[in-house]
């Protein structure tokens, strides 16, 4: 699995993809000030569903950055 961030003028986002290469989840964010961002999107493959993707592994990976 290979999760890849991209950020660029106060935006960002973050998808997480299988070995195959598949998008198996996604989470676009702004930044709002020097302390907060606000996510606007999360999306994750039907496969996923019901796993709490979009609660744990994205958000997870930012805040440990």
């Amino acid at each position: 699995m290979e999760i890849k961030h991209v950020e660029k003028a106060g935006r960002g986002g973050f998808v997480i993809r299988d070995e195959a290469g598949k998008r198996l989840a996604e989470m676009t964010y702004t930044v709002a000030g020097t302390t907060a961002i606000i996510i606007d999107h999360t999306g994750v493959d039907d496969s996923l569903r019901g796993q709490h993707v979009g609660e744990g592994s994205i958000p997870t990976y930012f805040l440990a950055k």
